[in-house]
């Protein structure tokens, strides 16, 4: 039998090792991969044309994926690939693929040997030219069994941990944890799993490492539940009791700043500077108000969105400059909007090409909303897909497609903050200047956006 591994990279094994010659060229093996992840449906012949070789002539087009439908016969057996009209399928009883195998023991709710089979993102690394089509896909389906992954390693952990099996939960905890080092819950998980098993000195290690890394390349603090529990463990409380009045010491307060309106009751108050700071505030007050009585009443904090780094369709790599320019522009342009949290350029870019469930980064990074999208090339222009999700379900809120000619790069990223704030319903708190373009000049904006490409490499 011969396998096909498409987690983790794509590789074709058979009996005597990996299989070489024309057949695995990689837009055949891009093929491959399209047959051996279809959850047995199949493929019709008009959509794996449209995936590879979108840009080909209709007759040469058919011709390739004959020829390629052919190779594999030849190199695999008459049977590895069939035919049923216009669908082609993969026999998975002569090609063996981890993907329908991972898919299969999660339908049949065999989590553990499922989980086992995932050895890395889906085609970690692999990448054809000139078919943007199927690098959406892959996008696409690298993120749905990443998610499905990491929801059954934690689905075992956490049956584990209720089972009273400690050991074996911290282990499925730190599994999930090295799939995603930037997930808080997981980290809480491991944390408390080893806490239950004895472990406490190993739970205050991983909540520091983990502060440590998501300070150091995120630039945000942990959750309030990771800082609290730290709490606890510093003060030798079991899990069911209140959190510590305060940090033991200054060290502490400064690494973990514990939230003490949470911890702690009112402090003891003394009555002479309290009369003298209300006079004082009173007294500013009045002149402030009068200033600010007509200025438009904003909110506080109306939502958090964070922008995802947008994905380079183009099929051009030289394009990722402008590409990452409408992420960094839109970024800019959202933060100046009165009421809107946006985390920074460095924070959001730490995700690029991470293939992670939306919820686990909204988690990370305590956002309510996540905007994402991509880039293809079009005849004139450009093409961009937005898309605002809410970070809490994954569902998506919003989609819009906007298509641009190369005089209107500079108001790409604009129209898409103003069409955003709109469906946060935020639009009323500000004018119109507040998401104009910081410049017009394409030939500046496009020098700029290269700059800032070169200063992140």
């Amino acid at each position: 039998m011969f396998r096909l591994r498409l987690f983790g990279g794509l590789a074709l094994v058979g009996p005597d090792g990996p299989v070489r010659g024309r057949s695995v060229q990689p837009r055949r093996l891009a093929l491959l991969a399209l047959l051996g992840a279809s959850r047995n449906h199949g493929w019709s012949r008009e959509k794996l044309i449209s995936l590879l070789w979108p840009d080909a002539d209709p007759a040469e087009a058919r011709h390739h994926l004959s020829q390629s439908v052919y190779l594999f016969r030849k190199a695999l057996g008459e049977d590895a690939i069939s035919s049923h009209g216009e669908f082609i399928e993969l026999n998975t009883d002569v090609v063996w693929s981890d993907v329908e195998a991972f898919n299969s023991a999660l339908r049949a709710g065999e989590t553990a040997p499922a989980i086992d089979l995932y050895s890395g993102p889906f085609l970690d690394g692999f990448y054809i030219r000139g078919a943007p089509e199927f690098e959406e896909w892959s996008e696409t389906e690298r993120r749905s069994l990443a998610d499905a992954y990491a929801m059954a390693v934690e689905t075992l952990a956490r049956a584990a941990g209720g089972e009273g099996n400690h050991i074996e939960a911290a282990d499925l905890w730190r599994r999930l944890v090295s799939h995603d080092p930037y997930n808080s819950r997981a980290v809480l998980g491991l944390m408390e799993s080893l806490v239950e098993g004895g472990d406490p000195g190993n739970a205050l290690f991983v909540a520091e490492e983990h502060a440590d890394r998501m300070q150091q390349d995120l630039g945000v603090g942990v959750p309030a539940d990771v800082q609290i529990l730290v709490g606890r463990i510093r003060d030798n409380q079991p899990a069911g009791q209140a959190p510590p009045s305060r940090p033991k010491n200054s060290a502490q307060a400064s690494r973990w700043a514990l939230d003490t309106s949470v911890a702690e009751g009112p402090a003891p108050r003394r009555s002479w500077p309290l009369v003298t700071g209300a006079v004082f505030v009173a007294v500013v007050g009045v002149a402030w108000g009068v200033r600010v009585l007509n200025r438009p009443v904003v909110p506080e904090v109306f939502d958090a969105v964070a922008v995802l780094p947008f994905l380079n369709l183009t099929g051009d790599a030289d394009s990722d400059y402008l590409v990452d320019g409408i992420t960094d522009e839109l970024i800019a342009t959202l933060s100046r909007v009165p009421g809107l949290r946006v985390p920074a350029q460095t924070t959001s870019f730490h995700f690029k090409g991470t293939p992670l469930d939306v919820r686990l980064i909204g988690d990370s990074l305590s956002v309510r909303k996540v905007v994402e999208g991509s880039v293809r090339a079009v005849e004139g222009g450009l093409l961009i897909t937005a898309q605002l999700i809410d970070a809490e379900s994954g569902y998506h809120v919003w989609t819009e497609t906007f298509e641009r000619t190369q005089e209107d790069w500079t108001r790409i990223a604009s129209d898409i903050a103003t069409a955003a704030v709109a469906q946060l319903g935020l639009e009323e708190f500000f004018g119109p200047e507040v998401l104009r373009p910081q410049t017009e000049v394409l030939a500046a904006w496009q020098d700029y956006e290269k700059g800032r490409r070169f200063w992140r490499l």
